[in-house]
C-alpha cells in the first residue's frame, strides 16, 4: 500500500500540484535602462504592493532581468512595473500612474519574454514596453532651432518622456514614441487613455519634466495621427501640423480653400481626356442574361483554356482520354474580404496558382472588399502574379497617408463637383487607396486617370480568369427602412470589366457614375477611375449599426442575429437611427432618380457567392478562400448557407463548428449532380508552415491593419501559397471526380445514320 502511494504521488504529485495553485511561471522580464542615471526597478500588484521578486539595480544605459510574477495554473493576474532613481521610491506605492507598465501574467499562455524600457517620464521615472514603441519623424520649417520633448498628457498636466532634443533650422529629426497609456478604466477596461502630445519651444526652458496643459505649444503625436509632424512660423508664433495637414498646406492653399476651387478648369482638363465611352450614349440592359462580351470570353476561355487543363488532368488521373460530350466544368476561385489581410491572401494564392499552372482551370475570380485589391491591381499591373506580390509587399509598408500627391486626392473630389456628381469621404479614400495601388503604373501616373471601364488585354484574350468585383445597396437604395423582408436587405452589385450589374439590370461599365433618365444616360461624363471603385468595394467604414450588431452576432451568437434584426425591423425609430451610415458612397442611381448608395458587401455576406450563383452563369464548381476575420467559427459559410436556402438551391449539409478549423473541405452531393460543389480553404496556422504563428490570433495579420513590413507581409502570403499548395492535391482530384461522375451520367448519343 505504502510503494503504491509513493509511486502514484512521484507520477501525478507534479500534475495535482498545478491544479490546487501552486505558482508556474518562471520567466523573466528584461529591464532597460535609458538614461544616464543607475536606476532601481521592482514589481507590485495592482493595489500598490510589492511583490516577492524584490528589487533590481539597473546601471545607467544598461540591463538587467527580474522575474515575472508568478501565477497559478488556472489563473491570470495583473502586476505592474515601476521604475526609480532611489531604492526608498520602490517601496510599495499608492500612485502607480502614468508610470507603470502593466504585466499579465497567465499559468496557461505560452512563454512570452517581457523586454521593459526604463525613461525618465515627468519627475519619475517610467516604463514602457520596448516592441510597443514606435518612431515619429518631425520637420523643423522655421529658421529658428527649436526644443522638441514627447509628454504624457492628461488634459491638466504634462508629464515629459525623456529629454528635450534640438532641432536645426529647416531640419529634421526622429523621436521614439512610447506606448500609450490608460487614465480610467472601469471593470478592468481602459475607458480613457493618456494623449501623447508632442511640445515644442524656441526655449529648452519651456519644456518642464511636469507642466500644465497648454503650456507651451503642441500637436497631438497619437498613434491614429500618422508617423509624420511638421512644425512651423505662424505670425511669430510656434505651430505644430500632421505631415498630411502640412502637405496640404504647402499647395498654397488652406484646407478648406482646396476643396472650393474654380472647377472649371478640372472640368476642362476631363473633357479633353480620350476616356472609354466618350462619344456613346449607355443604356440599361434589362434582362439576366450574360453580356456578349462575357458570353464571347467563356467560349473563349474554355476552348483555349479550360477544356485542355481538364483534359490533362482526366488523362493524368483515369489514363484514358475525356470523352467529347462530357461537360467542361465552370470552375471559380471566390475569395473573402478582410482588407489588407485579404489582400494578401489573394496575391499569394495567384501567384502560387499561376506557378503550378492552376489557372487555366479558372473561368471566374469574384472578390470582396480587401480580396478586389489584390485582383484589380494584379490585372491592371499587367505583370506575372509573383511579381505583383512583390510589388505589393513594398507598397504598404507605409500607410495610405503616406507618400501620395495632395493635388490628386484634391482632383478626385474636385471631379465629382465639376459634372454635378455626389461626392463623399469615399472619393478621398479611393483617391489615397488608388494612389496606393496603382501610382506605379505607367502611362497612369495621376491614378485618376485609370478609367474604370479602360481595355485589359489578357481579359478581352481570356488569358485570365473572368474578374468579378462586388459590393452592396440597400434594397431601396437609401438609408431608409427597406420594404419586404428584413433579412433581404440588400441588392448585389457586381462590377466587371464590361457592365456594372444589379439583379437583372445592367449598364455599361464606363457609364457607372453617369445620370441616367427612363434607361438612357442624359451626359457623358468621365468612367469613375478603378481607386474609387476599389475604394468603394472595400469602404468597411460606411457600415451602419444594424449592420455592426448583425455581423457581430452572426460570428460568436448566431442564434440572436434573426432577433436582433427582427427586432430592429420592428420599430421605425430605433430602424431608422441604426440604418445612418457616416460617409458611404453615393452616386448617381441608374434605375431610379436619385442617389444609390454603396457599401462594402462583407457587410452581407463575408463571401461573394451571389454573382456565382446567378443562374445564367452556371458555375459548377467554387473554390471559397477565407481570409476574413473569425475564421475558425465559419461565419462566412454561415451566411453562404442561409442565401443557398432562401433562394432555394440544393447543396449537401455542412458543420460549422469544423469546417473553419479544417485545412481543406469538399461539399459535394454526386446524387444531385448539377448542385454545385463547394472547396473550402480557410486560412489557419499549418504546422509545416511555421508551428508558432497563427493569422487569426496574431496582432499585426488583424483584419483591421492597414500596414505591414515586407518580412510580415510575405509572411501572410506565404501562408496562403502554402495552403493553396497543399490542398491542390485535393482540388485536382474533386475536379477529376466532377468529370468521371459527368462521364457515368452522360448517355452517349449515337450517330445519325441514313439508308
Amino acid at each position: 500500500m505504502s510503494t503504491n502511494y509513493h509511486r502514484y504521488l512521484k507520477i501525478y504529485g507534479p500534475a495535482l500540484l498545478l491544479l490546487i495553485g501552486i505558482p508556474t511561471r518562471t520567466e523573466e522580464i528584461v529591464i532597460e535602462n535609458l538614461t544616464p542615471h543607475q536606476l532601481h526597478a521592482a514589481t507590485y500588484s495592482t493595489s500598490g504592493k510589492r511583490t516577492e521578486a524584490g528589487m533590481r539595480t539597473v546601471p545607467p544605459s544598461g540591463m538587467t532581468t527580474i522575474p515575472q510574477p508568478a501565477s497559478s495554473f488556472f489563473s491570470t493576474a495583473t502586476f505592474v512595473l515601476m521604475g526609480a532613481t532611489s531604492p526608498e521610491d520602490v517601496a510599495d506605492k499608492t500612485d502607480l500612474k502614468p508610470y507603470a507598465y502593466s504585466i499579465v501574467s497567465s499559468g496557461i499562455t505560452s512563454k512570452n519574454q517581457k523586454n521593459i524600457v526604463l525613461q525618465e517620464l515627468g519627475n519619475g521615472i517610467g516604463a514602457t514596453a520596448k516592441d510597443r514603441t514606435d518612431t515619429i519623424t518631425l520637420l523643423n520649417t522655421t529658421d529658428d532651432t527649436i526644443h522638441v520633448a514627447l509628454y504624457y498628457d492628461d488634459g491638466q498636466t504634462a508629464y515629459r518622456w525623456g529629454q528635450p532634443q534640438s532641432l536645426a533650422p529647416q531640419g529634421k529629426t526622429s523621436l521614439q514614441r512610447p506606448e500609450r497609456k490608460c487614465l480610467q478604466e472601469q471593470l478592468g477596461v481602459c475607458t480613457k487613455y493618456y494623449d501623447r502630445n508632442l511640445y515644442f519651444s524656441r526655449s529648452s526652458n519651456d519644456l518642464k519634466k511636469v507642466m500644465h496643459h497648454k503650456q507651451a505649444p503642441y500637436v497631438n503625436a497619437g498613434g491614429l495621427k500618422g508617423t509624420g509632424f511638421v512644425v512651423y512660423d505662424l505670425n511669430g508664433s510656434l505651430k505644430g501640423a500632421l505631415e498630411l495637414t502640412w502637405k496640404a498646406q504647402k499647395t498654397g492653399k488652406t484646407i478648406a480653400k482646396i476643396l472650393k476651387p474654380d472647377v472649371s478648369k478640372v472640368k476642362e482638363k476631363y473633357d479633353a481626356l480620350d476616356y472609354p465611352g466618350k462619344t456613346t450614349t449607355a443604356t440599361v440592359r434589362t434582362n439576366s442574361s450574360l453580356s456578349d462580351q462575357e458570353a464571347s470570353f467563356r467560349i473563349k476561355r474554355t476552348a483555349e483554356y479550360v477544356r485542355p487543363a481538364c483534359k490533362a488532368l482526366f488523362k493524368k488521373m483515369y489514363n484514358k482520354e475525356l470523352p467529347d460530350n462530357i461537360p467542361t466544368p465552370t470552375i471559380a476561385l471566390c475569395v473573402s474580404g478582410g482588407g489588407c489581410r485579404a489582400m494578401f491572401v489573394l496575391a499569394g494564392l495567384l501567384a502560387a496558382a499561376e506557378e503550378a499552372n492552376f489557372m487555366p482551370f479558372l473561368s471566374y475570380i469574384a472578390t470582396l472588399s480587401g480580396s478586389t485589391w489584390a485582383l484589380g491591381s494584379w490585372l491592371y499591373y499587367g505583370k506575372s502574379a509573383r511579381e505583383h506580390l512583390t510589388y505589393l509587399c513594398k507598397q504598404f509598408t507605409s500607410s495610405i497617408w503616406s507618400d501620395f500627391d495632395i493635388l490628386h486626392v484634391q482632383e478626385a473630389v474636385l471631379r465629382k463637383q465639376a459634372y454635378g456628381q455626389p461626392d463623399s469621404i469615399i472619393d478621398i479614400y479611393g483617391a489615397l487607396l488608388g494612389n496606393k495601388l496603382f501610382k506605379s503604373y505607367a502611362p497612369h501616373k495621376n491614378p485618376n486617370e485609370l478609367f474604370w471601364g479602360m481595355s485589359l488585354p489578357k481579359v478581352d484574350a481570356a488569358a485570365v480568369p473572368f474578374p468579378l468585383y462586388t459590393a452592396v445597396t440597400p434594397r431601396n437604395f437609401s438609408d431608409l427602412v427597406p420594404t419586404g423582408n428584413p433579412f433581404d436587405y440588400y441588392h448585389w452589385l457586381t462590377f466587371d470589366p464590361y457592365e456594372v450589374s444589379i439583379t437583372n439590370k445592367s449598364i455599361p461599365s464606363w457609364s457607372f457614375g453617369r445620370f441616367f433618365s427612363d434607361g438612357t444616360s442624359v451626359a457623358n461624363i468621365p468612367p469613375c477611375s478603378v481607386g474609387y471603385l476599389m475604394g468603394m468595394c472595400g469602404a468597411a467604414m460606411s457600415i451602419n449599426t444594424r449592420d455592426v450588431g448583425s455581423i457581430v452576432l452572426k460570428s460568436i451568437q448566431p442564434k440572436y442575429a434573426d432577433s436582433f434584426i427582427n427586432l430592429i425591423s420592428k420599430n421605425n425609430t430605433l430602424s431608422l437611427l441604426m440604418q445612418q451610415r457616416g460617409s458611404p458612397a453615393k452616386v448617381p442611381n441608374f434605375l431610379a432618380d436619385g442617389v444609390m448608395t454603396i457599401v462594402d458587401a462583407g457587410v452581407d455576406l463575408i463571401f461573394p457567392f451571389p454573382p456565382l450563383l446567378k443562374r445564367e452563369r452556371t458555375v459548377d464548381i467554387i473554390i471559397s478562400i477565407d481570409g476574413s476575420a473569425g475564421i475558425k467559427l465559419a461565419p462566412g459559410l454561415r451566411g453562404f448557407r442561409d442565401y443557398l436556402t432562401k433562394n432555394n438551391i440544393d447543396f449537401p449539409e455542412f458543420d460549422l463548428s469544423t469546417i473553419g478549423r479544417t485545412p481543406h473541405t469538399v461539399l459535394w452531393d454526386k446524387k444531385k449532380i448539377d448542385s454545385p460543389m463547394l472547396i473550402h480553404i480557410p486560412l489557419i496556422n499549418h504546422l509545416g508552415y511555421e508551428k508558432n504563428w497563427d493569422p487569426e490570433t496574431s496582432l499585426w495579420s488583424n483584419t483591421l491593419n492597414f500596414m505591414y513590413s515586407e518580412a510580415n507581409a510575405k509572411k501572410l502570403s506565404g501562408l496562403s501559397e502554402y495552403m493553396f499548395n497543399e490542398a491542390r492535391a485535393t482540388i485536382e482530384k474533386a475536379i477529376g471526380e466532377w468529370l468521371q461522375e459527368h462521364a457515368d451520367h452522360t448517355v452517349a448519343i449515337p450517330p445519325v445514320t441514313t439508308s
